[in-house]
């Protein structure tokens, strides 16, 4: 637990779409522990589920929102020489504003030989779907596109109806899935340039954030929405 609070504490720092590290506190019975910023509105997952009976104009601006922020969070999380290694809406919170929060990553795993990893596969990118020892920012990058798929699809199991023993052959057979009935040309082009089988083709976080920045209007109050003739 220390390691990861001296994480949190010096190398992750703040950022307005990562959980925030509030401080830690010493317990002399249970020991060290991290006082982590609140999220009313739970699980991005478990918020996308129980949006499906209630699908507005104003639910599908959020949505793009939540794309751009998520983002916005992994970029300065690369921008700091982290990697997530387990990027899904799962591990996504949201604030009282419905603000993506990035949480489930900490300090760059230790090898353990003896021990098998067990591998989300359905989020993983190919290079990484045995182990993630190897993983960086580009391999983020491809469960950045699972995740905006999610979002899209309102919270949907990636490859639906594919078991997870059969996606490594079928991403191999260049498989993508398709759009989800809630996004846009836009930012579905996104999702594919994050699926190169090749991680030398994707694009990074910066270069992501700045072509999705091009398509929102910033307002005042540091917010910004999505301009598209699709809503």
């Amino acid at each position: 637990m220390r390691a990861k609070i001296n994480f949190y504490a010096i190398k992750v720092g703040h950022h307005k779409n990562i959980l925030d590290f509030i401080g830690s506190v010493e317990d002399d019975i249970r020991g060290p522990m991290m006082i982590l910023e609140y999220c009313p509105n739970g699980v991005l997952k478990e918020f996308l589920e129980n949006a499906r009976s209630n699908i507005s104009v104003e639910l599908v601006e959020r949505l793009f929102r939540m794309a751009f922020g998520i983002c916005n969070g992994m970029d300065y999380l690369a921008s700091n020489k982290v990697v997530h290694r387990r990027l899904a809406a799962r591990n996504v919170l949201l604030n009282k504003l419905l603000e993506p929060k990035i949480t489930g990553f900490g300090p760059d795993p230790e090898a353990n030989k003896d021990e098998e990893e067990r591998v989300p596969i359905k989020w993983m990118a190919p290079e990484c779907m045995k182990s993630t020892e190897h993983a960086n920012e580009l391999s983020d990058v491809w469960s950045y596109g699972i995740v905006m798929w999610e979002i899209f699809s309102l919270g949907d199991t990636p490859y639906p109806g594919v078991q997870s023993r059969d996606v490594p052959g079928k991403v191999r057979r260049d498989y993508k899935m398709k759009k989800p009935e809630q996004c846009d040309d836009a930012f579905y082009n996104i999702m594919l340039k994050c699926w190169h089988y090749d991680p030398r083709k994707r694009a990074g976080f910066s270069q992501m954030k700045e072509e999705m920045s091009k398509i929102f209007t910033e307002v005042p109050g540091d917010s910004f929405y999505y301009q598209t003739n699709e809503l």
